[in-house]
């Protein structure tokens, strides 16, 4: 039969083996701990940066701001979008004369600009809804109300009511404020009458013009003059 083979024992690892198997979990392990406490560190340094950051940025942006609102607005120039209609137009040499009704003892034959004593309406009475008058006696606003509009601007010459017409500048500067110099603002006396102004001022025939799909066609239609 033979001598039975002995049973060989399995060889444990030996201490050469075993830090072979640690080293790379300890590695993982020390890469692990750099990463938390380099968080850690990020994450206290920010938060001790976060306001002092806010304060500098909301200073730059201010900063910033002042120096944006102190630049003067571009200025705007119309002329290269006016017709050809309009860049032919001239002012009358006769208003150049409106300057002289305000010397004294000037008396006015021409204009239509009869004495404000011959007019007939002496005062203005209005009542509102609320049960409101509202009374306009002051002769010289009375007067006014009777004659022509040939409030002289320096400059630019009789353009309408000024009081009227400054107080529409306001409103215009207030409410949508022009991102320009040299606006100007028009009084006219209705939708079609200041769309057939715009038409002559800025549309040569032939020019394309784009609308939105609903418009105001009651003057739009009159555009079939510029085909």
């Amino acid at each position: 039969l033979g001598w039975p083979t002995p049973l060989r024992r399995s060889r444990r690892p030996g201490p050469s083996s075993l830090a072979r198997a640690v080293l790379p979990l300890a590695a993982d392990l020390t890469q692990m701990m750099r990463t938390f406490c380099a968080g850690v560190v990020a994450g206290v340094s920010l938060s001790w940066l976060y306001p002092r950051l806010l304060r500098q940025l909301s200073f730059v942006t201010r900063l910033v701001r002042v120096r944006v609102s102190s630049r003067a607005a571009p200025s705007f120039s119309i002329e290269r979008c006016l017709s050809r209609v309009a860049r032919a137009k001239r002012p009358a040499l006769l208003r150049e004369l409106l300057p002289l009704l305000k010397l004294d003892g000037m008396v006015p034959m021409a204009g239509g600009t009869p004495h404000p004593t011959t007019f007939p309406v002496r005062a203005y009475q209005l009542e509102l809804a609320d049960g409101g008058v509202v009374r306009i006696d002051e002769p010289q606003l009375v007067a006014k109300a009777q004659q022509y509009m040939h409030d002289v601007t320096p400059g630019v010459g009789t353009v309408g009511y000024l009081p009227l017409l400054e107080w529409v500048r306001g409103h215009i500067a207030e409410q949508h404020a022009p991102p320009y110099q040299g606006w100007e603002c028009c009084v006219c006396t209705g939708n079609a009458d200041g769309f057939q102004r715009a038409w002559e001022a800025l549309l040569d025939p032939g020019d394309t013009l784009l609308v939105c799909e609903l418009d105001f066609s009651f003057s739009t239609s009159q555009l079939a003059a510029w085909a």
